[in-house]
């Protein structure tokens, strides 16, 4: 997805439209990842893994991981054929037949700049539009999560409290 460049130095766009468009296409069963892959991520690689890897994309049964580290990405790929096997007992066979590993440590840096704060999650009922998208989301983890990420861009936005 294009953005436009911004006007000034610093400033934020709101990422409503970028979230909006993949919020969409999740709902409508079209997602880069499996839904129920997505959904039930944690379950499989089991917690320890799952804050070092996330999936990214899941194209003729080829899953691309995203990995925190070269030391994870190492460790994870002796756990490959294992990680397929639980694939095909928990969500079925041949929807994942390979996985690809890459470094992506953006992915898991959380920290805030030093002297800034997180801007605080909007407390208040969601723009109507938005409600529409959460709506058409069946799975309920998948809608929770998109929920978080609208109340945290919202708030980032100073709409936290209006």
């Amino acid at each position: 997805m294009m953005r436009k460049k911004a006007k000034r130095k610093g400033y934020l766009e709101p990422m409503a439209g970028d979230v909006h468009s993949i919020v969409r296409r999740l709902a409508r069963g079209e997602p880069a990842v499996h839904p129920e892959l997505w959904a039930r991520w944690g379950d499989i690689v089991g917690p320890q893994l799952c804050r070092r890897c996330v999936p990214l994309s899941l194209r003729n049964g080829r899953l691309l991981v995203g990995v925190s580290s070269s030391t994870w990405l190492h460790e994870l790929s002796f756990l490959i054929r294992t990680l397929i096997d639980r694939f095909a007992d928990e969500i079925g066979p041949g929807v994942v037949k390979d996985i690809r590993l890459i470094i992506e440590p953006h992915i898991f840096a959380r920290k805030s700049a030093p002297g800034r704060e997180t801007p605080p999650s909007f407390q208040g009922a969601l723009p109507a539009n938005v409600k529409e998208v959460l709506d058409g989301i069946s799975d309920e983890e998948l809608r929770r999560s998109a929920e978080k990420a609208f109340r945290a861009n919202l708030g980032a936005h100073g709409q936290a409290n209006k």
